[in-house]
Formats: structure tokens, C-alpha cells, sequence
């Protein structure tokens, strides 16, 4: 709540609300970017599953997050293809701020939907995977 009303309040004093169209495409952004994180997360939380100290993957979550927090347009070269295409951190927060910044294309939501699709389905993968071979900590 707090964050939707700051969100607004910066947003006042911007051009966004003369053009509430990109309103439904922000929203669906911002969601196909928490499918993304989600995926992510369960990737790394599965590795748990096989770890010794399966606490060490919230430290690796944890460093996926802040990753995720900074527009990927900051980084170039290599770091840039890899937060791009192998793990797909530019969807979760740039994807969405470009919405409403006016520097959005439909290829962009075409990439959204295609990595928030992809995402889901390998960590779904990697979580099946690891459940067939799972033995409880006290067995």
C-alpha cells in the first residue's frame, strides 16, 4: 500500500496520468516481472533440496533481488546478456518503469511474456526434478 501510494505520488507530477493507457500494460509488465522473480526464486530455493546448508541459498536469493532492483541499462557488454537472457532481471523492474517513462515497444512485451513463459517452465523442470530425488532431512 505504501509503495502504490508513493508510486502515485511521483507519478502525479509526471505525464503518465494525462495517458492512463499504459496502465493495463504497467500492470501486466509488473506481473510477468513477479512471474520471473518467482521462478527464479524457486530455481534457487530447489538447490536447497541437495545443499548441506540449505540456508546459503537465501544469501543467493537475496543477491538475485538487488540485482533486480537497478535498470539493466546501466550494465553493458556481457553482464548485460547474461541479466537479459539467462537470467531475465530486466523484466522484473525495467520492463515495467520503461511502461511508464514512455520508452516501452511491443517487442519489449512480447519479451516480457516469452521470459515470464520460459522462466516458469524451467524452474517447474528443475522442481519436479529435484522432488523425485528428495529424501526428508530425518529419514
Amino acid at each position: 500500500l505504501v509503495g502504490i501510494i508513493i508510486l502515485a505520488i511521483g507519478l502525479k507530477h509526471t505525464q503518465f496520468f494525462e495517458t492512463l493507457s499504459m496502465l493495463p500494460i504497467f500492470l501486466i509488465t509488473l506481473l510477468l516481472g513477479q512471474i520471473v522473480m518467482y521462478s527464479i526464486t524457486l530455481a534457487v530455493k530447489t538447490v536447497s533440496f541437495k545443499s548441506i546448508e540449505g540456508w546459503a541459498t537465501n544469501s543467493i536469493f537475496w543477491r538475485f533481488h538487488e540485482l533486480a532492483l537497478y535498470p539493466t541499462d546501466i550494465y553493458s557488454g556481457i553482464v548485460k546478456i547474461i541479466y537479459t537472457f539467462i537470467l531475465p532481471l530486466v523484466f522484473i523492474a525495467t520492463i515495467p518503469a520503461k511502461t511508464l517513462t514512455g520508452k516501452f515497444s511491443l517487442h519489449m512485451l512480447a519479451g516480457a511474456f516469452v521470459a515470464a513463459a520460459l522462466s516458469l517452465f524451467i524452474s517447474r523442470i528443475i522442481w519436479k526434478k529435484a522432488l523425485k530425488t528428495y529424501s526428508s532431512a530425518s529419514s
